[in-house]
């Protein structure tokens, strides 16, 4: 049987103001960046985020070891956001086969959609 919330205790989200908003979207809902609203440090930090999610979280949590060449991937895939993905030339690209971008872009996407 699941517990059970009083409702006194859950209250509807406050309407947040319009520069608020606008800072959350630009720099994002982690406290470092948000409090410190510099489009700088805002691209320093998500840089950083990315580089330790590439080295430590893919690395230990998938059997994925070429974390320098998926970081290469990632580099390519910014570069052609708004590309069709072919997987046969990003393969030839980095000299791997076409599974495994498949496999590490799979990766990645699982870790950007958590994190």
């Amino acid at each position: 049987m699941a517990p059970t919330i009083p409702d006194k205790l859950i209250r509807m989200p406050k309407a947040l103001p319009d520069l608020q908003w606008k800072a959350l979207w630009e720099h994002g809902g982690f406290p470092e960046p948000l409090a410190q609203r510099s489009p700088a440090f805002s691209r320093r930090w998500r840089d950083s985020r990315q580089g330790q999610l590439l080295r430590e979280d893919i690395r230990d949590l998938t059997l994925v070891r070429e974390v320098a060449q998926i970081g290469l991937l990632v580099e390519i895939m910014n570069t052609r956001s708004c590309d069709q993905i072919v997987m046969k030339s990003l393969a030839d690209e980095l000299h791997i086969a076409p599974d495994t971008v498949k496999h590490w872009l799979a990766c990645w996407w699982l870790f950007m959609s958590v994190s």
